[in-house]
């Protein structure tokens, strides 16, 4: 998600007052203040380059090949890129009018989110050649696959369970923290059981049962957000993106424009 869609003054209004807001929700309401779930700094495991340009929505990692949603409109694409050099070995430009969002593989097809256009794109993993799309009920924000449901944030907080054949709506997972809805849900990975999520304009993975959509951990991405350059993390090249390598147990972070991804310790 992004205030991209604003005049240039209004977006930086915009973006002042919602890390205001995003900040003041964290230190102020009991439930994040004080949460019953552990706050954890990440351990930073080892870092890889990462094409700085991309303005990164939803990040996979499939057969040793990293997979990245890049948003914006006018420069939305879908890309496949080596992880130890960042060469982009292939990308698909996505039309003008498409806002691409969350990034997840169903069977052997890559499921890309568009933000407001009611759309989602289906892509062949192997060829990147578009094999399909599907509706999608209103924003689209991020996206995972999990072993029955496919999973859908909208900025809320909540997760929609979608049926991965038909893309229908079967339920809700509200998301609490310490008994409190957990606000600005974004892009997703399933991970040994677990949905983890980034919470926008937050440094925070949020680590959430699926079964209850109870918070059980916080894992907190500063420290990667230190190792950056200065001034390449702000209000709106934010923490998001998460991959998981599920064979070799790695787990990756980046952010919006970020030059670095980060392989990041599995909480204990």
């Amino acid at each position: 998600m992004s205030v991209r869609t604003f005049p240039a003054c209004v977006k930086a209004a915009a973006g002042v007052l919602l890390v205001c807001m995003v900040l003041c929700q964290w230190r102020l309401s009991p439930a994040l203040a004080a949460p019953a779930a552990p706050v954890t700094p990440c351990e930073i495991v080892a870092t890889y380059p990462h094409d700085a340009a991309v303005y990164t929505q939803g990040l996979l990692f499939h057969k040793g090949v990293l997979y990245e949603s890049g948003g914006l409109y006018g420069e939305s694409r879908l890309r496949k890129t080596d992880l130890e050099t960042g060469r982009v070995l292939a990308e698909k430009k996505l039309d003008a009018r498409y806002f691409a969002e969350g990034l997840t593989l169903i069977g052997g097809r890559l499921a890309q989110l568009t933000w407001r256009e009611g759309l989602g794109l289906l892509w062949d993993a192997e060829t990147l050649e578009l094999a399909g799309t599907f509706h999608v009920e209103g924003e689209g924000w991020g996206l995972a696959m999990g072993p029955e449901h496919l999973y859908l944030t909208q900025g809320k907080a909540e997760v929609l369970l979608l049926d991965p054949q038909t893309f229908r709506v079967t339920g809700r997972l509200p998301v609490t923290a310490n008994g409190r809805p957990l606000h600005n849900l974004n892009e997703l990975e399933w991970v040994e059981g677990k949905l983890y999520a980034n919470i926008w304009q937050a440094p925070y993975v949020a680590v959430i049962d699926p079964g209850t959509g109870v918070v059980e951990r916080f894992l907190d991405l500063t420290p990667c957000q230190q190792a950056l350059p200065r001034g390449v993390s702000n209000a709106d090249n934010v923490v998001n993106g998460i991959a998981w390598d599920e064979a070799g147990r790695r787990l990756f972070v980046t952010g919006k424009r970020w030059p670095l991804l980060f392989q990041i310790a599995l909480p204990h």
